[in-house]
């Protein structure tokens, strides 16, 4: 929270969830929205005004904060390049960013433990190997 905190507190209200000896654990409510107008997809599924996939997404008109969740897309919490490097640059652990252009279906297996080694970017490669494998949710 020390290093992210100043990135994010604008945009979520940090809940205090569990507290152990040497670690806390908070709650992150996302309270920024981006607007339907600003954004878009080159693939989606919506259905009833509810979006149940978006590929290769892209904001528009307004600055990209740097924590937020899109109007009408629910699940997904975005963070802005400045976030995900300040991740990456201090070697902070328990997210993968997923690179936005490409498609959430698509992703190569990765075989690299997110949560206890490493944060980066997941990048689609051509990896001979990986063919075939998906990440799962």
């Amino acid at each position: 929270m020390s290093l992210l905190g100043p990135l994010l507190a604008a945009h979520c209200e940090l809940l205090p969830w569990v507290t152990q000896v040497g670690h806390e654990y908070l709650l992150v409510n996302v309270t920024t929205t981006v607007p339907k107008a600003h954004w878009s997809s080159e693939s989606s599924s919506c259905y009833g005004g509810t979006y149940a996939s978006a590929d290769v997404i892209t904001v528009h008109g307004i600055e990209i904060p740097d924590l937020f969740v899109l109007e009408g897309y629910g699940g997904k919490v975005f963070v802005s390049d400045v976030v995900a490097r300040c991740s990456v640059d201090n070697n902070l652990t328990g997210v993968a960013f997923v690179h936005p252009r490409i498609p959430e279906m698509h992703l190569p297996f990765i075989r690299r433990n997110f949560g206890r080694k490493a944060t980066g970017f997941i990048y689609l490669e051509d990896d001979p190997a990986a063919e075939g494998e998906h990440l799962s949710h």
